[in-house]
């Protein structure tokens, strides 16, 4: 049920288990009516051309769903088969009665900055030029800030500044659950980056004149050509801190 759409519930459909997509004429749809991937490592989302925030997080919450459901089709305590519960929040055991809950694998994105520049990096699936904020996920008995200087360390040999960290904004990020909580950090010191290749393809610091031109779709000359999307979390964190420098 969400009530920043009209206040509308909704029903989840699950077609994952056939061989191929259906036809719309099948589902009673129209012809003109088309499947799209809802995330797209290499390019624009279906969550790009939505006309509201409010359909971005209801697909990605029936996605989330839909996958959690999959993977929980037996009981954990007693072995017996589990069925959907509570209108699809929970799944229950038919044979104790046991519940189950969905969980989220809480995570952090990370904007390390350094007076006017900031740190972002790439992975190697990504389309040429697109750099990112870090991002880890939080250990078990981790707190969210020893995680981000523990991750920041890490993935690119910077040492940040635990006392500068600062909220941003969090975001459901259901690909598949995930719970992102933006911040941004000041790097401690000017030192060379030592990247971890098995996480990142690239790391680099940036001038807010190239973040901007990237947000702008102006960078054409530059390694940083394309930033996340305005789905993404990241998108946020980067936006907010540009406009904290002013003009």
């Amino acid at each position: 049920y969400q009530t920043g759409i009209c206040s509308l519930g909704f029903w989840l459909l699950d077609l994952s288990h056939l061989p191929e997509a259906p036809e719309m004429s099948d589902l009673g749809m129209s012809s003109e009516v088309t499947w799209a991937l809802l995330r797209d490592r290499k390019g624009r989302s279906v969550c790009d051309s939505l006309v509201a925030d409010d359909y971005a997080a209801l697909l990605g919450s029936a996605r989330g769903l839909a996958l959690w459901h999959r993977s929980v089709p037996f009981c954990a305590k007693c072995g017996g088969r589990t069925e959907s519960h509570r209108a699809g929040r929970n799944r229950r055991c038919q044979e104790c009665s046991e519940r189950f809950r969905p969980r989220v694998d809480p995570s952090v994105i990370v904007l390390v900055v350094n007076g006017t520049h900031c740190l972002l990096g790439r992975k190697s699936e990504w389309p040429p030029g697109r750099f990112s904020t870090l991002a880890g996920f939080v250990e078990f008995g981790e707190t969210l800030e020893e995680c981000v200087v523990r991750e920041m360390r890490e993935e690119s040999g910077v040492a940040v500044d635990r006392q500068s960290l600062r909220f941003v904004a969090s975001q459901p990020w259901l690909f598949p659950r995930s719970l992102m909580m933006g911040f941004t950090v000041e790097a401690l010191r000017d030192e060379p980056l030592k990247v971890d290749d098995d996480e990142l393809e690239a790391a680099d610091w940036f001038s807010a004149e190239e973040v901007r031109a990237a947000l702008q779709g102006t960078a054409e000359q530059n390694n940083l050509r394309s930033v996340p999307s305005k789905a993404s979390l990241a998108r946020t964190v980067i936006e907010s801190w540009l406009e904290g420098l002013g003009a």
